[in-house]
């Protein structure tokens, strides 16, 4: 008899796609995905996809301006109070952000408030990254990188050209940690 794995992430994704780049190897366990700017329909019905492909539950679209999350701070904060503060009752729920150097000025916006409304709520935290590799912040990248491209392809066709840069770039990270790890055992 196969264990079904309890859902108890929620991932809040600043852009369309951002769940599944940064987040793949959870989305099984994934209650919920927030996903803060209005990336237009296609890349809407894609994580539509996405969450039914996982049977992901919950997926709930803010509309925010692609682009112009900092101009909204208490907006954003107040939305995802909202959404968050309904799971401020569950010990087992952890919420995954974007990690905080990421480039784009909404990645960082989204995490910066996230956190602190998830420390406002005494909610776990764990980052991921989707552009901006950090070892400490990059626990979430599968290992089969050649079948994660080709769902990816299959669930974002509007975002294929990047699959690879993404993905392959997280393999190469991957690849260079454990030669560190190794170098440092001897």
């Amino acid at each position: 008899m196969t264990k079904i794995k309890e859902r108890n992430c929620v991932i809040i994704s600043p852009h369309c796609g951002n769940e599944y780049l940064g987040c793949s190897t959870i989305l099984s366990e994934t209650k919920e995905i927030i996903t803060i700017c209005d990336c237009g329909e296609q890349r809407t019905n894609e994580t539509k996809k996405c969450a039914g492909f996982f049977g992901i539950p919950t997926i709930s679209f803010l509309g925010f301006k692609k682009g112009r999350v900092f101009d909204s701070l208490n907006i954003l904060k107040d939305k995802l109070n909202y959404f968050l503060l309904n799971y401020t009752n569950l010990d087992n729920i952890t919420v995954y952000l974007p990690n905080p150097w990421e480039q784009h000025l909404d990645y960082k916006t989204v995490s910066m408030i996230g956190s602190l409304v998830c420390k406002e709520l005494n909610l776990k935290v764990k980052y991921y990254s989707v552009w901006t590799i950090l070892s400490c912040y990059s626990d979430m990248v599968d290992i089969d990188k050649n079948a994660k491209i080709s769902e990816f392809k299959k669930l974002y066709p509007s975002q294929s050209d990047i699959a690879e840069r993404v993905i392959l770039r997280f393999e190469e990270f991957l690849d260079m940690n454990k030669m560190m790890e190794k170098a440092s055992l001897k």
